[in-house]
């Protein structure tokens, strides 16, 4: 029991700290925004994730990329909000949506590990003046609404739908991100 509620101390230590962790920034950011984490939380991150790369910064959280120890690439969250549909996406399971490893709230923040989705955003479909065929949007609209219709089943509203949230997969599949 005592080894049990150790471990359960370490995670929500990990929790707490999980995207302040020094490998997770680039050394400039590394330089400023350090924080002393407990080993065992540096050696699980350490042992865990490697190549992170800041992706995106606002005064709502960050977002950066990283690699699992089997060398296949996540998206690492620290939103500074509670309360969001991540729990509930861990427990679902859709091809619209990344599957969802690692969530914590803490606070006033949400910290989630999921799965990487490699692809084009539409919007970037857009900029670059590719049209899409008809039989191209009928397949990405299917694929949504069947998505769509899964998550509100579940209670959960994206309330962020645009053409740069969703991913269109090199073999066609379409993925819904930015929950």
């Amino acid at each position: 029991m005592v080894q049990y509620e150790h471990l359960m101390n370490a995670k929500r230590e990990f929790s707490a700290n999980m995207c302040h962790c020094g490998t997770i920034y680039s050394k400039q950011a590394r330089e400023s925004k350090v924080m002393k984490l407990d080993e065992r939380i540096q050696a699980y991150m350490d042992e865990n994730f490697a190549e992170h790369r800041l992706l995106k910064e606002t005064e709502r959280g960050s977002v950066w990329l990283a690699s699992d120890k089997t060398g296949h690439p996540v998206i690492i969250k620290h939103i500074r909000r509670i309360g969001l549909p991540y729990r509930k996406l861990k427990e679902l399971s859709h091809p619209l949506w990344p599957s969802i490893r690692f969530v914590s709230e803490s606070g006033t923040d949400t910290w989630v590990v999921e799965e990487y989705v490699g692809g084009k955003n539409l919007r970037d479909f857009k900029e670059d003046g590719h049209f899409l065929t008809e039989n191209e949007v009928r397949s990405i609209l299917f694929q949504m609404a069947d998505g769509l219709s899964a998550l509100h089943r579940a209670g959960i509203l994206h309330r962020d739908i645009k053409p740069s949230n969703i991913i269109v997969r090199p073999d066609g599949s379409v993925a819904l991100i930015d929950f």
